[in-house]
């Protein structure tokens, strides 16, 4: 089965920081493609609203 990409960012200061470093591994084990993105930033929409730019950007 043929996935699309996916693009995966997260907020370096992220409560999720770990969570989203183990799944892109996760990924990357089984080669599933995914652009993965980190900045400095928290879970909040401040990172966020930055963040969909980039998102639509790739898109």
């Amino acid at each position: 089965m043929l996935l699309p990409e996916l693009y995966q960012t997260c907020g370096t200061e992220d409560f999720l920081y770990e969570d989203n470093l183990a799944f892109r591994d996760f990924l990357k084990k089984e080669n599933i493609h995914a652009k993965y993105v980190e900045a400095p930033g928290e879970h909040n929409f401040k990172f966020w609203d930055k963040s969909i730019e980039n998102v639509l950007e790739w898109l």
